[in-house]
């Protein structure tokens, strides 16, 4: 609303300061200010045609430009305001035709091109007013191309330099979405992370029951080779490789822990932020399962020791 009155004033006192000097140009500038930009695009034109209307030539370039960026006819618009540009330099709407080149691009989605000329619009016309809609387009045109850190710099500029702007809402809300899409990427990473843990915890765990397997084929022959062996040494010797089979089952129940406790805790911090959470639900009772066969096999070597000793 306060955008509409402000343009709605600068018109008005324009067409009235060019109404009696030059009232083909008013009323062209009437028909824009109206929202009648075809009818603004052959009273520019027409200016054109008239080479008594030379003086105001430059005007009447600058505004047909305008007009077909109204009617989002993006590629006359472009051509209009390169012929602005390349013929009239001196030109006091020359400023203004920078920026709206900058504009332009922005919307036939060539962002980078946009940056660069807003870059040198600001840098040129450093009290211009429109530099706090300039910084807006650069903020958005590398929001377009996925470079989020710096967006969010350049709006936080519009925020924080130009309180007054029209364009502080709409640099907020792109802020709140940044720092949204920021958070998620947290997030990503961090599950992404836990689920390579996870999964390494798990084939670390798998190639360790497989080492248990063969540990319980090296003892079914050792019990087969028993009489070549005194009941003492036999006995000091499984006592030996069941304590190191004991600490191996203590390291992997804290690992097993310690990997409970991790993905608890990634549960918990998707569940806060609304995030899909992974269902590990599956993986981890296979787990459990693998550290009780491992139990039961050092309880099977315990009751064995047990008996033997109570023969001797």
């Amino acid at each position: 609303m306060r955008k509409t009155i402000l343009f709605s004033l600068l018109f008005t006192f324009l067409i009235a300061s060019l109404a009696s000097q030059t009232p083909q140009l008013a009323t062209g500038l009437e028909e824009f200010r109206s929202g009648k930009y075809d009818k603004a695009l052959l009273d520019f034109r027409e200016i054109i045609l008239d080479k008594n209307l030379e003086t105001i030539h430059g005007d009447a370039y600058f505004w047909i430009a305008q007009s077909y960026l109204a009617l989002g006819q993006l590629d006359d618009a472009e051509k209009n305001v390169d012929f602005f540009m390349m013929n009239y330099p001196n030109h006091r709407s020359y400023p203004e035709a920078v920026y709206q080149k900058g504009r332009i691009l922005f919307l036939q989605k060539e962002y980078d091109q946009s940056i660069q000329v807003l870059y040198r619009f600001l840098e040129d016309f450093p009290d211009n007013p429109f530099r706090a809609n300039s910084y807006f387009w650069i903020a958005d045109s590398l929001y377009s191309l996925g470079h989020f850190e710096d967006a969010r710099v350049i709006f936080s500029i519009v925020v924080d330099n130009y309180p007054s702007s029209y364009r502080v809402e709409a640099a907020r809300y792109r802020i709140a979405l940044l720092d949204q899409k920021n958070r998620e990427l947290e997030l990503q990473k961090l599950l992404k992370l836990s689920n390579e843990e996870y999964l390494f915890a798990l084939e670390e765990f798998q190639r360790r029951e497989r080492t248990y397997e063969q540990a319980i084929l090296s003892y079914q022959r050792k019990l087969a080779s028993f009489s070549a062996l005194s009941s003492n040494e036999q006995m000091q010797s499984l006592a030996e490789e069941i304590a190191a089979k004991d600490q191996q089952i203590m390291e992997l129940q804290s690992q097993v822990s310690l990997l409970r406790n991790q993905v608890n805790q990634l549960i918990s911090q998707l569940s806060d932020s609304g995030t899909e959470t992974l269902l590990l639900d599956s993986e981890t009772g296979e787990l459990l399962d693998m550290k009780t066969r491992a139990l039961k096999l050092e309880q099977f070597y315990l009751d064995w020791l047990e008996e033997n000793m109570e023969e001797d």
